[in-house]
């Protein structure tokens, strides 16, 4: 009876780790909580498209221009939010730095942005996994494969949260740039030479270094917003706004 009483214990403790691990395992964010990302990312590239082409028949758009007109359509992005004062203003500094080509310029940005040495590993594969793409079908599978990985890892819910954010923008832009780059050439600066040189002529190679610019963009939001200690998570409207509207001014900026 004794060694009965001891066995239903060792097993009520078994049982009760199970059931607290499976919780844990069941309260991890998913990758598809934040489709929405990806999906709004897209959104605000087309709504900065139509503010370019209406103001394309009315004046030379140099490229002084399309930056101001991007930072005052970051700033009505913002507005519209109806943040908290304190809020706005950590992600009006954010776009500040965006638009002032920053987070593009940055070719150590994860190097240089303040993260656990584990979330800055993920991220940087995630990169890897963008260049070495083939295409927007394998692109698509890897990144999906790399968050259902990473779901399992030692990430906490905020890492997490930033890493499918920028895996959500990644995926979700080099769609958007597959089917929609014809509608943005005329925009385009024909003296750059990257442009020149065929860059957006349908050539893998371009969409997905927009892609990664993108998502290094959104990077830079989400952990701006974290080391301001503004709520990082899905669905949290702060960090949809910094993450959504920091990855669509790399993403213009980048075809600029």
């Amino acid at each position: 009876m004794k060694n009965l009483k001891n066995y239903l214990s060792i097993s009520l403790v078994l049982l009760t780790l199970l059931f607290y691990s499976n919780l844990v395992a069941q309260e991890r964010v998913s990758p598809q909580q934040f489709d929405y990302v990806g999906i709004e990312h897209n959104e605000g590239l087309d709504e900065f498209l139509n503010i370019l082409n209406a103001n394309k028949s009315k004046t030379i758009l140099t490229s002084n221009k399309k930056v101001d007109l991007l930072k005052n359509y970051l700033s009505s992005e913002l507005s519209e939010a109806r943040l908290d004062s304190e809020s706005a203003s950590v992600i009006n500094s954010l776009h500040e730095k965006a638009t002032s080509f920053t987070y593009l310029n940055d070719k150590n940005l994860f190097d240089n942005l303040e993260m656990s040495r584990n979330l800055r590993n993920y991220l940087k594969n995630l990169n890897s996994l963008i260049d070495n793409s083939r295409d927007l079908k394998s692109l698509k599978a890897s990144i999906d494969s790399f968050c259902l990985e990473a779901r399992s890892s030692e990430l906490t819910n905020e890492e997490l949260s930033i890493l499918y954010g920028a895996a959500s923008t990644a995926k979700f832009s080099a769609d958007y740039w597959s089917n929609n780059m014809d509608k943005w050439e005329v925009h385009f600066d024909k003296t750059n030479t990257t442009q020149a040189k065929g860059f957006w002529s349908g050539v893998w190679d371009g969409i997905k270094h927009v892609a990664g610019a993108d998502a290094e963009g959104a990077v830079a939001g989400a952990v701006g917003a974290a080391a301001a200690n503004l709520i990082i998570g899905p669905g949290t409207v702060a960090y949809g706004a910094a993450i959504v509207t920091t990855g669509v001014a790399n993403s213009v900026l980048s075809v600029f």
